[in-house]
């Protein structure tokens, strides 16, 4: 899955849900998904599939939202996205890290189906991952 099919699923499934989305510039940078609801805003960076490039996509994602990262205001979430197919390497990240961001995680399968998962939510199942010893962050068998 490409990149810009990542960006689509996440915008639909957003509008799904009410929420208002856009392509935008923030501090110079093009951000693939603003969206907008209720005061709240999603700021999110999406990485596509390059086959032996997952570990890259994942440092990419997350140094795009890093430089966005200008605000501290808990109206604005800081998110990912990425293909299921990456998001399995995360558990090569620190999960500490992760935590410490605060980022919304959106996976898509190649379904286009999207999983969110809350900071909270990435940083425990992340943990019981790595207590279970499993080298795979996530797997998925049932629709959001």
């Amino acid at each position: 899955m490409i990149e810009k099919e990542v960006v689509q699923a996440v915008r639909s499934y957003l509008e799904r849900r009410g929420w208002k989305v856009t392509l935008g510039h923030i501090y110079g940078f093009e951000t693939d998904v603003v969206a907008v609801k209720e005061g709240s805003k999603y700021l999110i960076q999406a990485k596509g599939d390059r086959p032996a490039h997952e570990s890259y996509q994942i440092q990419h994602a997350l140094g795009e939202i890093v430089a966005i990262m200008r605000e501290e205001n808990p109206e604005i979430r800081y998110g990912i996205a990425l293909t299921e197919r990456v998001a399995k390497h995360l558990w090569k990240f620190g999960i500490v890290g992760l935590k410490a961001l605060n980022l919304h995680l959106f996976v898509v399968d190649d379904r286009g189906w999207v999983w969110h998962l809350a900071p909270e939510a990435v940083f425990k199942h992340g943990k019981e991952c790595m207590e279970r010893g499993e080298s795979n962050f996530l797997t998925f068998s049932t629709p959001p």
